[in-house]
């Protein structure tokens, strides 16, 4: 894996001598620090670093006003840095632009220190590969933009909406649909199935780490039904992405290895140079990437042979992403009668891989994150037969 570089913005020197060492010593190139907005800029314009942390201060200016202006400006992956005694700011992180947020590690004499620079670390090399654009300027954007957590509160009454594939309300543009063939489906199955599926296989590409782990941060640890997870990842991130995965949900994440056994309370991660697909038993087989061209691992691939396997009780999400993996393997899931979730592409990072399975009448339902991990943790509820 390549270093990555690090810019800092704070103004607290003492803790910018000890976040600099130890992140360095964890194979960070520090670019600089800078102690204002405009210097951050200035920095980041020249340098272009692969992702900024932000102090939860920046001389009388929050972190989180400060990640708003960069956003709007020139954006990049940012991690701001939380107060220990704020720790109710997820609103406000996600109204800022902010790609994550880190609670600040305590200084090097708590003996707690290089376990939380080790978290914050892997927080960084994440979020350095999650792509961002330009956020919509507060001064302009209307009157929601006053305050994060009433923006927060509208956007989530506009994205918790459930809406049917094929709804009046959600029509498939000409231009998304013209070189689709029209296929016969049935009509979606409920959201509330008598009966959870056997497995639940979920696609994604750029942007799609941090959704994942916002899908299943509410899962318990005894979730009843495995899940499997096929990432577009560049090479040597697998390790990162499960670390993280691993210390930040309830789940136990590993890597999928062939011949893995998938089993509930656990999410297999499948991010490498090979394919994988279901077979009897709900084991998971790796095979070479040349038995399917494109992209690998491929979605597709994997939610097909989910469809062969378990027919109904299959339940298939494609995530945010480039390209059109994933669609035709949600697609053989919907016409086999198991459930289908696309995410909805005003909350993607890259909304291609969605766009294109609901294009094709592959998702029996569009949600965003929030209502996935909704409708996921439900399941917590229902008994198999």
């Amino acid at each position: 894996m390549t270093m990555k570089t690090l810019l800092i913005i704070d103004t607290d020197t003492a803790r910018c001598q000890w976040l600099r060492a130890g992140l360095e010593s964890r194979g960070f190139f520090i670019l600089g620090v800078a102690d204002s907005v405009e210097s951050a800029i200035n920095n980041i314009t020249r340098c272009h670093p692969n992702v900024v942390l932000v102090a939860p201060r920046v001389a009388k200016l929050s972190g989180i006003s400060v990640t708003r202006t960069i956003m709007e400006n020139y954006p990049v992956p940012i991690v701001l840095l939380t107060d220990q005694r704020n720790l109710s700011v997820s609103g406000e992180v996600s109204w800022s632009g902010a790609t994550g947020s880190f609670v600040t590690p305590v200084p090097p004499e708590d003996s707690r220190h290089q376990e939380q620079m080790d978290g914050l670390a892997q927080k960084l090399i994440l979020m350095s590969e999650v792509r961002v654009v330009k956020r919509r300027s507060s001064s302009s954007a209307g009157p929601h933009y006053a305050s994060g957590r009433r923006h927060i509160a509208e956007q989530k009454m506009v994205r918790l909406s459930i809406v049917p594939t094929g709804s009046p309300n959600r029509p498939i543009s000409h231009s998304a649909a013209k070189n689709t063939v029209p296929r016969k489906l049935s009509p979606p199955v409920p959201l509330n199935p008598k009966f959870p599926p056997s497995l639940i296989g979920i696609t994604a590409s750029t942007g799609g780490p941090v959704i994942i782990q916002r899908i299943l941060a509410t899962l318990p640890a005894n979730y009843p039904i495995p899940i499997v997870v096929i990432q577009h990842l560049t090479k040597g991130f697998i390790d990162t992405l499960v670390k993280w995965l691993d210390n930040s949900l309830n789940l136990k994440v590993v890597e999928a290895h062939h011949g893995d056994v998938a089993r509930p309370g656990f999410v297999y991660v499948v991010a490498g140079q090979m394919h994988a697909v279901l077979s009897a038993g709900l084991k998971i087989q790796l095979i070479s990437r040349d038995t399917y061209p494109g992209h690998c691992p491929s979605g597709t691939v994997f939610l097909n042979s989910m469809a062969h396997m378990l027919g109904s009780q299959a339940l298939g999400i494609v995530l945010t992403g480039m390209g059109n993996d994933g669609s035709e393997g949600l697609l053989s899931i919907r016409e086999r009668g198991g459930l289908t979730y696309a995410q909805e592409e005003s909350t993607c990072t890259m909304p291609s891989m969605p766009h294109e399975a609901i294009a094709i009448g592959a998702a029996s339902y569009i949600l965003s994150p929030e209502n996935i991990g909704g409708q996921l943790y439900k399941f917590c509820m229902t008994k198999k037969p």
